[in-house]
């Protein structure tokens, strides 16, 4: 489930003092203090649209004041989220005339690290709007960036390094798999332990990397068990909220695997503290947390009991009774409906927690065609994997029938797909219970038969091989 990703990691604005740190004393008193005055002068002046051009001319400028200065007023241009031009056509602009290769250039060769700041930062702008060419350009050149995180003796140029790589590495699983090989998490573990008390900042841009690292599919299997330990000893032992967020996004990327491998690595501490995070107020980390624990529940029995065991139902029912968005809503019914597929005793915490059926039937009530389609995952997923007996009551007490008609109506057809493969399970189950006829009345009465049998006639054969399979089943003739 794709509805929202993880956020990129944001970039502060440093200070006067610490940017003039970034001229080499190697350099002449004159450019020196050219650079330095430039530096202050252009530090609370806003860069104008109008004079694009003339920045971007200055950029290609062989006198490094100007082309620092044109650097400067191209990033802050960049960074101006009130500008009258949308970034995607700012950029599209910038990137004419050679622009792309000129910052790159900067970037990689340049020895004042003055403009490399600039020159990555605007990178770093570029690459966060998934602009192809500039990352064409990196991805094609990924050992010189990646020796950046090395070579350089300045927080200022590391941080943004590390932000652009973990950038490109979650779009492209070629750049990604050759930072992997060119050991990059083993670079970041070195570095996290000198950053993350002295610079915050910087340290939450390698949670955000490790995160990323892992976006991408296929990964292979040792990086990412070692992913899977790093980002769970990171988010047991971290406060920082956007910290824990990019730590819970990056597990949930491991656990989205069909092999079901990482299932298997996520220890119930760190199942523990996910659960914990539901009880935010900050819909940025109930997300992630949520959509790990529902990829956790798609494992087997026994993790799935490992979930159930960290008292998951109570903020389950939490967040489907109050305002929190459709996002987490749909989340929580699609962890319900992998429960629901467990075993006997997992499935009954379910039917006998009356208040969070409760809660979770209200949503049916909304009519979301999104809601609904898990909504059928979890009746279709109960009646699949639960005897009769043990939903009899819950059919009825809870007008199923009814509900389930009503999802026959809906025009998505995965809807009514797997709201078919449920009445035809239960109608095979019926057939030898002594309630038969009870059952199928309330199949007629709830307008369920009459809607199947329309089925038939279905454009698409899979749907209309279950509506005969179900008919076929139930033997209709006997219904009055």
């Amino acid at each position: 489930m794709d509805d929202q990703t993880i956020t990129n990691c944001a970039i502060k604005e440093k200070n006067i003092e610490k940017l003039c740190r970034l001229i080499p004393d190697s350099l002449t008193e004159e450019l020196k203090y050219a650079l330095k005055h430039s530096v202050e002068n252009l530090f609370n002046e806003e860069a104008d649209l109008d004079k694009l051009q003339e920045y971007i001319t200055q950029v290609h400028s062989d006198d490094l004041n100007i082309q620092y200065q044109g650097l400067n007023r191209n990033r802050k241009l960049l960074n101006n989220s009130q500008l009258a031009l949308p970034k995607e056509q700012l950029i599209e602009i910038l990137l004419q005339n050679n622009f792309s290769i000129k910052i790159f250039q900067i970037a990689i060769n340049s020895k004042i690290q003055l403009l490399q700041y600039e020159a990555l930062w605007i990178i770093y702008n570029i690459v966060c709007v998934t602009q192809q060419e500039m990352q064409n350009i990196i991805v094609n050149n990924g050992n010189n960036i990646l020796l950046l995180v090395d070579e350089s003796q300045l927080d200022e140029i590391i941080e943004l390094v590390i932000c652009i790589l973990a950038k490109i590495s979650g779009e492209s699983v070629q750049f990604r798999n050759m930072l992997i090989e060119k050991g990059i998490v083993e670079q970041l573990l070195k570095l996290a332990p000198c950053y993350q008390w002295n610079n915050p900042d910087i340290f939450t841009a390698i949670v955000w990397t490790m995160a990323n690292l892992a976006k991408q599919k296929p990964i292979f299997i040792k990086p990412s068990k070692l992913l899977t330990q790093i980002l769970s000893e990171l988010l047991s032992s971290i406060e920082d909220e956007t910290q824990i967020m990019y730590a819970c996004w990056g597990l949930n990327y491991l656990s989205d695997n069909d092999d079901g491998q990482q299932y298997f690595s996520i220890k119930p501490p760190v199942i523990q503290k996910l659960t914990l995070l539901l009880n935010s107020k900050n819909e940025s980390l109930i997300i992630p947390a949520l959509k790990t624990i529902g990829n956790i529940l798609t494992g087997n029995e026994v993790q799935t009991a490992k979930v159930l065991n960290t008292g998951v139902l109570k903020p389950f029912e939490m967040l489907l009774s109050q305002n929190y968005s459709e996002v987490i809503q749909r989340e929580v019914c699609w962890s319900l409906s992998n429960i629901v597929a467990g075993t006997s005793d997992q499935v009954n915490q379910i039917l006998k927690n009356d208040s969070l059926l409760k809660a979770l039937f209200r949503q049916f009530q909304q009519g979301d065609s999104k809601i609904f389609k898990e909504m059928s995952y979890f009746l279709s997923n109960l009646i699949n994997y639960t005897d009769l007996k043990s939903i009899d009551q819950f059919l009825t007490q809870y007008d199923c029938f009814q509900k389930i008609s009503i999802m026959l109506d809906m025009e998505d057809e995965t809807i009514r797909r797997i709201i078919l493969e449920g009445i035809l399970e239960f109608s095979k189950k019926i057939q030898i219970n002594a309630k038969l006829q009870v059952y199928r009345q309330l199949m007629h009465d709830s307008k369920i038969i009459d809607k199947v049998k329309i089925m038939q006639n279905y454009v698409t054969d899979e749907i209309s091989d279950q509506a005969n399979q179900i008919l076929k089943t139930l033997d209709l003739e006997e219904i009055v």
